[in-house]
């Protein structure tokens, strides 16, 4: 990954945190992808035109991360969603 990527993500997760778009722990979730040089970081991110692009790309990425943590990790909050879920559609 080159390094002006790198700190183009840095930028912009530092922007979005200042900003109370992202926490600290996603923030560091980001970090985390960027030491790892995460594949599919650098694939998600390297064709994003401007820092609002980049900023949507990362933002996907930590729901995804969300998604799957709570998915996997957390069932019973899963569970517990589909019941709020469910009664709410009734």
């Amino acid at each position: 990954m080159s390094t002006t990527l790198e700190s183009q993500i840095l930028s912009a997760i530092w922007a979005m945190y200042q900003r109370n778009q992202i926490s600290m722990e996603q923030k560091g979730y980001v970090k985390d992808l960027l030491i790892r040089k995460d594949n599919n970081l650098y694939q998600t991110v390297c064709k994003c035109k401007g820092q609002d692009q980049l900023e949507e790309r990362l933002l996907e990425i930590l729901n995804c991360i969300y998604f799957q943590f709570c998915l996997i990790r957390v069932p019973q909050e899963n569970l517990m969603l589909k019941k709020i879920h469910i009664q709410l559609s009734d």
